[in-house]
């Protein structure tokens, strides 16, 4: 499978595209193409010193292209950049994933209009939209040595859709993904997500997630 990490150079794009990287062919996007490649060289000798058998892809490319080549696409975009973003992409068949929540931005949105129905909008195209990944601090990502312990709730209209990104998630490693609904339950699993920020602030918790129990 060709995984495509919109914003794979930053903190969240990091570890998500090492974790992946085990079981897919990664290619990490960036408004920047040469940064791309070298971050892609850099998270290939991560993967290598961590498992001497690694034998996947990482390359590096601009954003459009990185989406154009992939199977799913991996939003790891602040809301402002993914929406600029989506508006100039033309996706005919590739599964889109927004892991996007908007906390303490300018960005407004209708009220009742998750990060993911908004990208969806912008993107011309709801059935091939998946909201997920909300919960993972992207510190549980990055750290590779360690299991990321947490569970996931998924949201799409279609449910295959749904499903084909839930066995992805299960690929990170101690993650469960579970079908939550259609897409437009995603503004109260976005919530969760930045419930746990404020956790992390107010009660002093390192790295907060969720289980289901």
């Amino acid at each position: 499978m060709k995984v495509a990490i919109l914003g794979g150079t930053g903190k969240f794009g990091k570890g998500l595209a090492l974790r992946l990287a085990k079981s897919n062919d990664i290619i990490i996007g960036s408004r920047d193409r040469s940064k791309a490649k070298a971050t892609a060289d850099l998270y290939t000798n991560i993967c290598k010193k961590h498992n001497s058998n690694f034998s996947n892809s990482i390359e590096g490319e601009d954003n459009v292209s990185a989406a154009q080549s992939a199977n799913i696409v991996f939003f790891c975009l602040k809301l402002g950049p993914a929406l600029e973003l989506a508006s100039s992409l033309n996706l005919k068949k590739q599964i889109v994933v927004s892991p996007i929540v908007n906390i303490n931005s300018q960005e407004s949105l209708h009220p009742r209009l998750s990060c993911a129905e908004a990208l969806a909008a912008k993107l011309g195209f709801r059935d091939r939209v998946v909201s997920a990944l909300h919960p993972i601090p992207y510190k549980r990502l990055a750290d590779i040595e360690k299991p990321v312990n947490c569970d996931v709730l998924v949201c799409g209209d279609d449910v295959r859709n749904a499903m084909k990104v839930c066995k992805m998630i299960e690929e990170i490693g101690d993650v469960r993904a579970f079908y939550a609904g259609p897409l437009k339950l995603s503004i109260y699993v976005e919530g969760i997500a930045v419930a746990l920020v404020s956790l992390a602030k107010q009660g002093n918790i390192e790295n907060p997630t969720i289980r289901i129990v």
